[in-house]
């Protein structure tokens, strides 16, 4: 992103209003992820001059979006009179996220940091997409006001499918008409897949160590949906979100798939395929998933042990193409593969470790994670916050 400092800008009112708008956006997202500053290395870290940021930083504090507080203690033992610090005001603005299952909402209301003010599961809800619009609007107004919060101060409503296909189909049913829903509320809508709510989740988690710069969540299923993200933002491609790697061909699998063709990757995570592997394998029983499989190994079934050796190969391989394609720091698995016992998850990050290019493997990091409701909307509140990596303010570039 180019800075234009606002003192250096053409004198035109539009253009002079956008630019202030602009660089007070990016003031309060240096704030937010930052922790207090003083105004001088604000001007520093966005190469604006100090008055262009007194400016903005006066009207920020006159909306209550911005808090002047005490100065830094060591900055105040050094002589002179010490700088007062700008911080954040969490109260200031309130994103609210949803996980919609077919007939009930999980509704999270957080403050400006991400924190939780309240939290809500509604039950008997619509699951028809126009009864989707017109009730989730009543429920989050209802929550907003009944929790006293100020409806100018929201920021975003982010909208995430919950585990079951129903849930995503209604979803994106109801997309068409999210634009009713944002005129409802008075602010933006948008809706999230599951991957892309984990990703955001476990990139916000990891901010007060090193955080993965560029990570990705496959959901190991029978859609093996994922998502990438690099640097706080999500990997799009030219229809929507990139994420659709099940449909490359497995070798002598002749499963038929969805999309018309037959031996898709994705097939192998299907019921029907994982009980044909078994039964193939010399297996009896029914075995109709990975937790089937898992218990049969578990108890000496050799042919259970057999398939879930092959899914979880064709896992690491899913993995590995991901992270050799993006140049990932972490690649993290859900769906299925939470289901996967202890020496069956460090075969999976060996796998991936082993098949992905040479120059990932050094810093690539593994892990399975369980996307239920409370990870979802952990990742759809750090989404509409824009968290991302959280990293050192930057020296100052050339005016």
């Amino acid at each position: 992103m180019t800075l234009v400092p606002l003192d250096k800008a053409p004198a035109r009112g539009s253009s002079v209003r956008s630019l202030r708008r602009a660089n007070g956006r990016l003031l309060l997202d240096l704030l937010r992820r930052h922790g207090p500053q003083t105004r001088a290395a604000l001007a520093e870290a966005t190469s604006m001059t100090p008055q262009g940021v007194a400016q903005i930083a006066a009207d920020l504090v006159a909306e209550g979006l911005v808090l002047e507080v005490a100065p830094d203690p060591a900055a105040a033992r050094r002589r002179g009179r010490p700088p007062v610090q700008l911080a954040f005001n969490p109260e200031a603005s309130a994103t609210v996220a949803v996980v919609v299952e077919r007939g009930i909402w999980h509704v999270a209301v957080a403050d400006g940091l991400g924190r939780d003010r309240v939290r809500r599961t509604v039950l008997d809800r619509p699951t028809s997409p126009s009864g989707v619009v017109e009730d989730l609007a009543a429920t989050v107004l209802d929550l907003l006001r009944g929790e006293g919060v100020d409806l100018h101060r929201l920021s975003e409503v982010v909208l995430v499918p919950g585990g079951a296909p129903g849930d995503v189909a209604l979803l994106q049913l109801a997309g068409v008409e999210l634009d009713r829903l944002a005129a409802a509320l008075g602010a933006p809508v948008r809706s999230l897949s599951a991957p892309a709510a984990v990703a955001f989740g476990a990139t916000a988690a990891s901010s007060d160590g090193d955080p993965p710069a560029a990570l990705a969540v496959l959901d190991v299923g029978p859609d093996l949906a994922f998502a990438v993200v690099l640097d706080g933002s999500l990997v799009v491609g030219g229809r929507g979100p990139a994420g659709g790697i099940g449909h490359c061909a497995v070798p002598g699998h002749d499963r038929p798939c969805r999309c018309g063709r037959r031996g898709c990757l994705s097939t192998m995570f299907e019921p029907e395929t994982i009980g044909h592997l078994h039964r193939a394998a010399g297996g009896s029983g029914q075995v109709s998933g990975v937790r089937d499989l898992a218990r049969g190994a578990a108890a000496g079934d050799a042919a259970a042990r057999a398939v879930l050796d092959e899914l979880v190969a064709w896992a690491g391989y899913a993995g590995a193409v991901l992270a050799s394609c993006h140049d990932l720091d972490a690649v993290v698995f859900t769906g299925v593969a939470a289901d996967l016992g202890g020496p069956d998850r460090q075969l999976l990050a060996a796998t991936l470790t082993r098949l992905a290019a040479p120059g990932a493997r050094p810093r690539l990091a593994t892990r399975v994670q369980r996307a239920d409701v409370d990870a979802l909307l952990a990742g759809a509140v750090a989404a509409g916050l824009g968290t991302g990596p959280r990293r050192a303010l930057d020296p100052p570039g050339p005016n």
